[in-house]
């Protein structure tokens, strides 16, 4: 495992991926759901007091789902029951580790988060948390 040798706050972020109510409840028993639930929001908490940036991920799509090909097999199922429209019950993230005012919500369309989503913007060297320069050069 790689040490990390320092850690700069303003240009670190936690990724909250897939905590979706479709998803909880179909890969995670509810003892589990529960715990992880818990366990997010104390670490989601502590990020907050660290400032560093907190980032929601979920997959969501339009009504139809023209976003998925009928060759993608992996998610013709979602695609033929209707599933993960955004803003329907099942898309929500659950209000435990819900996002705060202001914390970007990230909409993926394909199982990777990393390429094809605002989530590039963590990649890009000159974007920080958000903070102003002032706060970013006195870290």
């Amino acid at each position: 495992m790689t040490a990390i040798k320092k850690f700069e706050p303003f240009k670190s972020a936690l990724l909250i991926m897939d905590y979706q109510r479709l998803i909880r409840e179909n890969y995670l028993s509810e003892k589990t759901a529960a715990d992880v639930l818990a366990r997010t929001a104390v670490l989601a908490e502590a990020a907050r007091g660290a400032e560093i940036t907190v980032i929601y991920i979920t997959v969501g799509f339009r009504e139809g789902h023209p976003e998925i090909s009928s060759k993608n097999t992996l998610f013709l199922g979602i695609k033929k029951n209707g599933l993960l429209v955004t803003g329907t019950p099942e898309s929500e993230i659950h209000p435990v580790v819900s996002p705060q005012a202001g914390e970007p919500v990230i909409i993926k369309l394909r199982i990777g988060a990393f390429s094809f989503t605002g989530l590039d913007m963590i990649r890009d060297p000159d974007v920080d948390n958000g903070r102003p320069d002032d706060q970013r050069r006195s870290s």
